[in-house]
C-alpha cells in the first residue's frame, strides 16, 4: 500500500464492517456514490484548494477500492489495522505441501510452453481449473481465519500470512497464464 493510504481505514471510508468477506457489488456501489460526491469535475468552478481536496479524496477512494476488492490487499490491510504489518514480498512459505504444489504448478506451466499448439489449450484449462479450486479453498479458509483473528485470537497470524502468500502466488500465476494465452494468439 502507498504511504498516503497506509493509516487510512478503508472499511470505515466505505462504511463497511471490518471483515475479510466483502460484497463486491455493494463495494462498487459505495465507490460510485462516494466518487459522485467528490469527483473533481464537480469542482470545476471551485477554488484551487477545493479542487486539490476533491482530487486527493478521489485518489483515496480509488486506492481504498483497489485494496478492498483484492483479497490479498484486503487481508494485509485488515492485519495492518490490527497492528500487524505483513511483508508478503519477502515471505517464505512454511507449508511444505504447498511448496511441492508450487513446484508442480511451475512444471505444468513449463510443459505448456513446450507443448505443440493443439495440446496447450487443454493443459492451460486444466491448470486454471486446478488453480481456481485451490484459490477458492484458501479464500474460504481465510474467511474463517480472519473471523477468528478479528475476534482477538492472534494465534492464527502465521496461518493468515501463509494463506495470503499462497493466494498472492496463485494470483501471479493467473497473470502469467493470461500472458501465456495472449502469446499463443
Amino acid at each position: 500500500m502507498t504511504s498516503e493510504g497506509s493509516s487510512q481505514d478503508f472499511f470505515a471510508l466505505f462504511g463497511l464492517q471490518k471483515s475479510f468477506v466483502v460484497d463486491e457489488h455493494k463495494l462498487n456501489s459505495l465507490r460510485e456514490k462516494l466518487l459522485s460526491e467528490t469527483h473533481p469535475d464537480r469542482f470545476v468552478s471551485s477554488t484551487e484548494s477545493q479542487k486539490k481536496v476533491a482530487l486527493k479524496y478521489t485518489k483515496i477512494i480509488n486506492l481504498g477500492f483497489s485494496v478492498l476488492v483484492d483479497p490479498v490487499k484486503r487481508g494485509v490491510h485488515l492485519c495492518h489495522l490490527s497492528g500487524i504489518d505483513l511483508d508478503l514480498d519477502n515471505f517464505r512459505f512454511t507449508d511444505q505441501i504447498f511448496l511441492e504444489k508450487q513446484l508442480e504448478i511451475r512444471e505444468e506451466i513449463e510443459e505448456v510452453k513446450e507443448k505443440n499448439i493443439e495440446g496447450r489449450g487443454v493443459l492451460i484449462s486444466s491448470i486454471e481449473k486446478n488453480l481456481a479450486n485451490t484459490f477458492e479453498g484458501f479464500i474460504l479458509s481465510l474467511c474463517e481465519k480472519f473471523q477468528i483473528f478479528l475476534d482477538g485470537n492472534m494465534e492464527v497470524v502465521n496461518d493468515l500470512k501463509n494463506s495470503l502468500a499462497i493466494i498472492s502466488f496463485i494470483q501471479k500465476v493467473f497473470v502469467e497464464i493470461d500472458e501465456l494465452k495472449r502469446s499463443l494468439n
